[in-house]
């Protein structure tokens, strides 16, 4: 049989690496071999390995998104419910102080009207109601809300009114504080809500009430107006001016009612 020149070298090499291997200086050069062998086999299995975690990775964060998705719409639905229930706690506590104000005033009569568009301009603050002559309603009635005096009628159509917020800076409301029965004339402006023409001699404490005066025969009297915050006329002035607050957020009433002796 014929031996091919590349056979006999390959023989050779495989003898030669036998015999050497018999002998212990030899082992070096063994496992340096074996060492570059093996890194194909070894960088497969990394790459493998490396694949394997990418796609478990992958798998988790699919899951991870889908159980967020899950979470945020549980979320999103219970914050929806609170603010229903919030709401409706709402409604209730508004018509607790409309029942409570009834109930006060027996001698006044409340006809319940919704708020259908509200003017927000410092100048004009205004809301229309869906209740108008037909009903019964007259120009310079009083408009409650929550117990408290917040405006009063100021023009009248057959099925609607308008009706000037107290922070109407043209509307001019007598009130009366009750602590020292002293009169004044609440207006609306930039200082917010304040009473002017207080005498000077009149002691003015801060929370004290501030109701409706029938001074001038405009409204019922013993509405709640608000209560006094702070005095804002200076000490040199011949009259005080006191600033009152409200607790009738005038943006979130959907209802009123409009009052009449």
């Amino acid at each position: 049989m014929r031996v091919w020149p590349q056979q006999r070298v390959l023989i050779f090499l495989l003898l030669t690496v036998f015999l050497l291997g018999q002998f212990s200086f030899f082992n070096i050069v063994r496992d340096q071999f074996r060492f570059l062998v093996g890194l194909p086999v070894r960088a497969a299995n990394s790459l493998g390995a490396r694949a394997r975690n990418i796609a478990t990775t992958i798998i988790a964060a699919g899951s991870i998104s889908q159980e967020n998705t899950r979470l945020k719409q549980q979320i999103n639905e219970k914050e929806a419910r609170i603010a229903q229930l919030k709401s409706v706690e709402n409604e209730n506590a508004t018509l607790r102080n409309d029942l409570h104000f009834s109930a006060a005033h027996p001698e006044i009569k409340l006809l319940p009207a919704t708020v259908i568009s509200f003017s927000p301009s410092s100048v004009d603050q205004s809301i229309i109601i869906d209740q108008g002559e037909k009903a019964g309603i007259k120009e310079g009635q009083a408009v409650v809300s929550q117990g408290f005096l917040i405006g009063k009628i100021k023009k009248v159509s057959a099925s609607t009114a308008e009706i000037w917020l107290l922070a109407n800076r043209n509307l001019l409301t007598p009130v009366q504080l009750t602590s020292s029965r002293t009169t004044g004339l609440l207006s609306g402006g930039i200082r917010g809500l304040v009473i002017n023409n207080i005498p000077v001699d009149t002691k003015v404490e801060k929370g004290e009430l501030v109701v409706t005066s029938n001074l001038e025969g405009l409204y019922p009297a013993g509405i709640a107006v608000g209560v006094v915050e702070e005095i804002v006329s200076r000490k040199e002035e011949i009259f005080q001016a006191a600033r009152i607050s409200s607790p009738v957020n005038i943006s979130a009433i959907n209802q009123v009612f409009v009052a009449s002796l």
